[in-house]
């Protein structure tokens, strides 16, 4: 170790005492904290345990530089001693092991952005006036959307009786709408319309975009809106269950609502009604025949026209294949008013409803259900077969039918118990078939506009247990071919030449009684599509029956008997494997019976 090295060390760690060589002879160094070294023949100085050595020139204790750096200006500030090392404290900004490093220059300023580009202001415009009035204050309670659409009509009724009011912004309609045609009200929350615009006579506004979706009851909605007729054929009414009374006597009213759906309804009752109080006649007489009737249990005069002052109202045949299997309740379905005598208050209805394919296996009242429809005379509807339980109280009261049926208690069903008036004479019967052949050359009548003897009914349901004579009935009838097959022939005794070259004639009448008929001559004689089985006719001993099948072709054609031209019907048997171009009936191997 160098002597300046040595007095650095002296001067800095310790000075040398009295003793300053070991046994060795080796220098001995205090150190003014009282640390005891000494330095070897190889130049180190041993402190305790630890060693110091000279390096490069660099004084190091256990390999900590002791050598002081140079601190010089302008960097360093001074140098100072952290107990273990010297290190240079440099002024702000300065770094380096001796201060040398001078700050960095500080980074150039962004460049100033661009000025944003010119923009015009907006012209100058007028403030709008404010609004004269203020908007209407809430309602004093939260109300659904049921109440705000009452008080919304009770608002715009004040305003006009046709409905056609203004809501403005000030007006309490303006609770449910910012609209001002009452059509663009939002009523899609609404879940009942009872009795909405029950009364309003001039009633008239457009309310056709209406959503209804919601809404399961219309009782009396329109009731009493004698002058509506607005479009409704685009209403959802899907959700509805009562319809009860909701046009009644909304006399002006025959919109379509062929569309509606009504499958959830169970009430129907006097949903077409028009009353004595109305004074009114009902126009409405639309199609509903795609109506899903199902759920419905009450038709409770549903179409009845009590007390009208014309005689106006439904008579269509549309509803015939309602289904009605749920129906109870039919008592004054299409009846007038209950009265001794109909006159002004009497029903439009005159329908073929025997033909309607109608389940009335549930109806327990048929009560007035055709009271005071003067003209109904379907005399078919005697095939309606009802419970037994059922309430049929003048049911036919003030009808035609009345006078044409005889009925218990001359009005009362049920229908199955009433028989059509018998042919009080030969004489009648025959007057009866000409009036009927005048009506229609077909012998399709009515008897609705000719008396036929009296029977006012269609041929096909004559009382003919009384008629003795009915030879040449149909003879050269050509085109005649009604249904017989209900004709009493239990008392008749002459059928001669009764079909003769009725050409077209092919019904069935193999159930006829003929055990009291005994002449048959010519009976089929030219009756060429005639080839139904009556093998089960019974004649009697002696029944003349000579050219009975003469000229019968279809008949020849699908049954051999004993004498083709001459039966008798009893020995006639169906032939194998028959067919013909001509007997359109005939199928191959089976004989028409």
């Amino acid at each position: 170790m160098s002597l300046w090295c040595l007095l650095f060390f002296a001067i800095a760690f310790g000075s040398l005492g009295a003793n300053d060589v070991d046994a060795n002879g080796w220098p001995i160094v205090r150190f003014q904290n009282g640390t005891v070294g000494v330095q070897n023949d190889g130049g180190e100085v041993h402190v305790r345990a630890d060693v110091m050595k000279l390096h490069t020139n660099v004084l190091m204790l256990n390999d900590i530089d002791l050598m002081p750096p140079k601190c010089m200006a302008p960097g360093g500030d001074r140098l100072q001693h952290n107990g273990t090392h010297f290190f240079c404290v440099c002024v702000e900004h300065w770094s380096g092991r001796n201060c040398d490093i001078p700050p960095s220059p500080p980074p150039s300023p962004p460049p100033p952005s661009p000025p944003p580009p010119y923009v015009a202001p907006p012209p100058y415009t007028i403030p709008p006036s404010p609004p004269p009035f203020s908007p209407p204050p809430p309602p004093p309670n939260a109300l659904g959307a049921n109440e705000l659409l009452r008080v919304a009509l009770k608002e715009c009724f004040a305003k006009s009786a046709a409905g056609e009011c203004e809501c403005t912004y000030d007006s309490p309609c303006g609770y449910i709408t910012d609209k001002s045609s009452m059509n663009d009200w939002d009523v899609s929350e609404v879940t009942e319309m009872i009795s909405l615009f029950d009364g309003k006579g001039s009633f008239t506004a457009n309310i056709s975009k209406w959503d209804t979706s919601s809404v399961t009851d219309m009782k009396s909605m329109f009731k009493g809106c004698g002058a509506f007729n607005q479009s409704l054929e685009y209403w959802n009414t899907g959700s509805v269950t009562d319809m009860s009374n909701m046009f009644q006597n909304a006399c002006k009213f025959n919109a379509s609502i062929a569309g509606w759906d009504v499958s959830k309804v169970k009430n129907f009752e006097r949903m077409f009604n028009g009353n004595i109080h109305a004074n009114t006649a009902m126009k409405f007489n639309g199609n509903l025949s795609t109506w899903n009737t199902g759920a419905v249990t009450s038709m409770l005069g549903m179409f009845s026209s009590e007390g009208l002052t014309l005689r106006a109202g439904f008579n269509n045949p549309s509803i015939a294949n309602w289904n009605i299997s749920n129906v109870r309740n039919m008592r004054l379905m299409f009846g007038g008013y209950k009265q001794a005598s109909c006159g002004w208050a009497s029903s439009p209805f005159n329908q073929e409803i025997s033909n309607w394919n109608w389940d009335i296996s549930s109806v327990t009242d048929m009560s007035y259900m055709f009271f005071c429809a003067t003209n109904f005379r379907d005399a078919g509807i005697r095939k309606w077969i009802v419970r037994s339980d059922t309430n049929t109280i003048a049911m036919f009261g003030q009808t035609t039918l009345a006078s044409i049926l005889v009925c218990p208690g001359g009005s009362n069903g049920p229908p199955s118990e009433c028989y059509a008036k018998p042919f009080d004479t030969n004489v009648q019967f025959s007057e009866a078939l000409t009036q009927c052949f005048v009506e229609s050359s077909d012998g399709k009548c009515k008897c609705a506009t000719t008396a036929c003897g009296g029977s006012g009914v269609p041929i096909s349901q004559w009382n003919t247990s009384g008629i003795l004579y009915m030879q040449n009935a149909f003879k050269d009838k050509t085109t005649f071919n009604q249904d017989l097959s209900e004709w009493d022939t239990r008392s008749t005794i002459n059928m001669y030449s009764m079909f003769e070259n009725a050409a077209a004639f092919n019904q069935n009448i193999g159930a006829w009684d003929v055990t009291q008929v005994t002449d048959l001559k010519d009976m089929f004689n030219g009756a060429s599509s005639f080839d139904h089985d009556i093998s089960n006719w019974v004649l009697p001993e002696g029944a003349v029956t000579t050219d009975m099948f003469d000229d019968a072709d279809c008949f020849k054609i699908t049954f051999d008997c004993e004498d083709s031209n001459d039966g008798p019907p009893s020995t006639c048997e169906p032939t194998e494997n028959v067919y013909s171009e001509s007997c359109r009936r005939i199928e191959i191997g089976i004989g028409k019976k």
